[in-house]
């Protein structure tokens, strides 16, 4: 039997010798082609969240502006109003100067005139050097009903700030729950919509909108919850029908959750749990206090919008206020696997 010599890397007996430092190589060279795929894909996930961080930190930054120009400007007009309630005294002054002009003569400061409206006191009512007597009177009228305008339009305007304020509250707490860029783009669209943002373009024009957060109680049904204010209003005003239920905390910004009925009655362990979920994705939510939060739930049927409301605000008359304590882990359970 002959032996036959083989250079090491060449063909032998149909298998392929490599020397031993080719195999430590190759392992090696292996192991830190892995050990670099680890590392870098640590690095861009620690860079995408950093990105995350500060974009969600700017646009909180530029919302809380728009929240406190808005409280600024809601106090400013409160005082306004506050002062326009003295206007009663400028009509009162027009009034016992035009009964008492025979009393009055052009230079004169002021007029001391008796109030018929104090029985036994007397008014003392300053007068424009610049004018008659009886101008001076005309003069208070104008100016009354001027005051009185401006007190019925500070009013209406107080309300749309009360508007206002609350919706950007939801924005706010919106932007602290974000759970990734495409939410946060979804809110600078609907900022930009409302006119608060006037230079934001969507980059990505092909982002599809995230969907709802879908969970399947402990019955079955299928239970929605709108991640923004834009889908809010999709699922309570065009997803859901008469019969759903509809869940949300009251008077603090949070989520539309929808319990779908499928035209059945609904449990009272599905109302359950998704007044919980409704807690549990809204502003009211304390993790480990064990508080009791109160929840409002009505049909679909009872809720509308007014016209020229702001994304996700509603209204509805018939309703029904239960208090839970809702458990922290209950999300997770109820999540539908994909």
């Amino acid at each position: 039997m002959s032996l036959q010599r083989h250079r090491p890397g060449r063909q032998a007996g149909g298998v392929h010798v490599l020397p031993a430092p080719a195999v430590r190589r190759g392992v090696r060279d292996q192991r830190m082609a892995l050990v670099q795929r680890h590392v870098g894909g640590y690095y861009a996930e620690k860079d995408r969240a950093e990105r995350l961080r500060t974009k969600s930190k700017e646009l909180h930054k530029a919302v809380h502006n728009m929240y406190e120009r808005a409280v600024r400007k809601q106090a400013a007009r409160q005082e306004e109003l506050a002062a326009s309630g003295k206007s009663e005294k400028l009509r009162l002054y027009g009034e016992l100067l035009s009964a008492n002009l025979y009393l009055a003569q052009k230079g004169m400061k002021n007029i001391t005139v008796p109030n018929w409206y104090d029985e036994g006191k007397e008014v003392t009512i300053p007068l424009d050097l610049r004018f008659s007597p009886s101008q001076n009177a005309q003069n208070f009228f104008k100016n009354y009903k001027k005051k009185q305008t401006a007190a019925r339009m500070l009013v209406d305007l107080l309300a749309e700030g009360e508007k206002e304020i609350a919706y950007l509250e939801t924005v706010l707490y919106e932007v602290e729950t974000a759970s990734g860029e495409a939410a946060l783009n979804e809110i600078r669209a609907e900022l930009k919509s409302q006119g608060y943002l006037k230079y934001y373009k969507q980059r990505d024009k092909r982002q599809k909108p995230a969907d709802f957060l879908r969970f399947t109680s402990s019955d079955g049904f299928e239970i929605l919850v709108g991640r923004n204010n834009a889908q809010n209003d999709k699922l309570t005003l065009h997803t859901a029908r008469g019969k759903d239920l509809w869940f949300h905390v009251q008077k603090a910004p949070g989520s539309h959750v929808v319990v779908m009925s499928r035209g059945e009655d609904i449990p009272d362990s599905t109302k359950q749990e998704a007044a919980e979920l409704a807690v549990l994705y809204s502003s009211a939510f304390k993790a480990g206090t064990g508080a009791k939060v109160a929840v409002d739930t009505t049909e679909v049927k009872n809720i509308w919008k007014a016209n020229g409301a702001k994304p996700g605000m509603v209204l509805y008359e018939v309703y029904t206020t239960v208090y839970v304590t809702p458990r922290e882990d209950l999300a997770e359970q109820l999540k539908q696997k994909k």
